[in-house]
């Protein structure tokens, strides 16, 4: 979604002070717009309760080894998904230096 935004706003890319609110609101919805499908998350992770839940009481599945597993599937996929929401959009299309994407 950011990569729409990064074509949208393709003159912020230039270091100019008449560019300068464009930028602004470029890492306005930077930040905002990946933060926003979190809220779908939370939907689909409260079904997801209620089946492991139910599992559990029944014997099917041990908490441990479902936080396990959940972390082994999950983790990767945060990294993906930094690299298409910051990575892409902003070291390829708007020229950001590489250096500020791994910074902490």
């Amino acid at each position: 979604m950011n990569c729409v935004f990064a074509f949208v706003y393709n003159n912020a890319k230039k270091n100019t002070q008449d560019q300068t609110m464009n930028k602004a609101w470029l890492c306005v919805w930077y930040m905002t717009v990946p933060v926003m499908f979190g809220t779908v998350a939370v939907y689909v992770l409260s079904d997801e309760l209620k089946a492991i839940q139910s599992e559990q009481q029944n014997g099917m599945l041990r908490p441990l080894n479902y936080v396990m597993a959940k972390s082994i599937l999950t983790l990767p996929f945060v990294f993906v998904y930094a690299l298409f929401a910051l990575g892409i959009p902003g070291l390829a299309l708007q020229n950001y230096p590489t250096t500020s994407f791994v910074e902490v």
